[in-house]
């Protein structure tokens, strides 16, 4: 049942371990926002949000099963949207970023990527209010790497395909829900 309290500090401080934790070992970053006092229990009933069609139909389809899992995983129940407490929307980006490397450690300057975004958003289903969202990000392929010290010159990679580590971001999503 959804609810709003203060948390308890210890409890704060076990959740931000966790957190750390999981981002070690997933190579994830994940952040969250969260409106105040609110708190998700075991048995909330949630909906889809009825959305846009996404430019990949297919990656959408797999981020949402992802999270049904997920959600069922914390005790979670999908519902009709005329039912539900909570409803659920997502959406996918891809950006390209730039990691700067230490030349005299390694043979190139610089390298291209593809980073892969999954945003989660909690809304109230009676009020449309936003109760909580979770973005995760991570690694996908990379693009270009580049070398010399003052102007760097990128060459591309051999092209390979985007590994969409779906379920690791998701579960590192909503291992941050407020409970």
């Amino acid at each position: 049942m959804l609810r709003a309290s203060v948390s308890r500090q210890g409890s704060t401080c076990a959740w931000i371990a966790l957190a750390c934790l999981s981002l070690a070992c997933s190579g994830t970053r994940v952040e969250t926002q969260s409106t105040e006092g609110v708190q998700f229990g075991d048995s909330e009933t949630y909906a889809w949000m009825v959305e846009d069609a996404e430019r990949d139909e297919v990656l959408a389809l797999r981020v949402r099963q992802a999270v049904d899992q997920q959600l069922r995983e914390l005790g979670w129940q999908q519902v009709d949207p005329e039912e539900a407490e909570v409803l659920v929307s997502q959406r996918t980006a891809i950006e390209e970023r730039v990691e700067y490397q230490d030349p005299y450690y390694d043979t190139f300057v610089a390298e291209k990527y593809e980073e892969g975004e999954i945003t989660i958003w909690l809304f109230d289903a009676r009020t449309k209010a936003r109760l909580w969202r979770g973005t995760g990000a991570a690694k996908l392929r990379k693009v270009a790497r580049a070398v010399g010290l003052n102007e760097h010159q990128y060459a591309a990679v051999p092209r390979e395909e985007r590994a969409w580590p779906i379920a690791t971001i998701v579960r590192d999503i909503l291992t941050e829900l407020p409970r």
